[in-house]
């Protein structure tokens, strides 16, 4: 038997369903929120972020991140008559919404490392009905050889819903803790700005 067979063929019509949309959304979705975290790279104070931003809008290449750094200086100069407070809870209130949006992204990849293990879970209870229905059918005395069938989808499927849960799964949890760095020195260059022109 080839390991084709073994790990594919055995498996049934639940391993292609892990297989073709979860593993391929999985790995889409890394791949996409990877791309989108990382935008939110802050290097520098606030006051060179802000300039080198405006370089580069000059040059038609703004990016996500001096665009949110900017749209949140600019929040801050709004409201920056009204005092300190007023305009570091309005930065703030800007940033957070824009890293709960982010998070609320990330828990696709959550949902995916939830649903692709209960896949694999049903197959396991399908080939356990198989291998109970086989002893049956033998009269309660079977060889190993009728149980191989369903033990072994039981297996499999279990097998590759695991293998597409644990990287959807830690993926997730290295996304978000990126993210979470990446906002904390956004806030930083904020509260540099604030210092700056709203000192305590």
């Amino acid at each position: 038997m080839s390991n084709f067979d073994k790990f594919f063929v055995n498996g049934g019509y639940l391993v292609w369903l892990i297989l073709a949309p979860l593993s391929l959304l999985t790995l889409q979705q890394i791949v996409s929120l990877w791309l989108d975290v990382r935008r939110y790279t802050v290097a520098g104070d606030s006051e060179s972020i802000s300039g080198g931003a405006k370089k580069k809008k000059a040059s038609g290449a703004t990016t996500t991140v001096t665009s949110i750094l900017d749209s949140t200086l600019e929040i801050g100069k709004q409201v920056k008559s009204k005092g300190r407070v007023v305009a570091e809870d309005a930065m703030s209130t800007f940033l957070q919404d824009h890293a709960d949006t982010m998070s609320r992204r990330l828990e696709r990849l959550n949902l995916i490392g939830a649903v692709a293990p209960m896949v694999g879970l049903f197959g396991t209870v399908w080939g356990m009905i198989n291998a109970f229905f086989g002893i049956v059918e033998v009269g309660g005395q079977p060889e190993p050889v009728d149980l191989a069938d369903g033990i072994g989808m039981a297996l499999i499927t279990t097998w590759w819903g695991l293998i597409v849960a644990i990287p959807a799964l830690a993926a997730a949890g290295l996304l978000r803790a990126s993210l979470e760095s990446r906002f904390k020195r956004l806030t930083q260059a904020a509260e540099q700005w604030l210092d700056k022109n709203l000192p305590r």
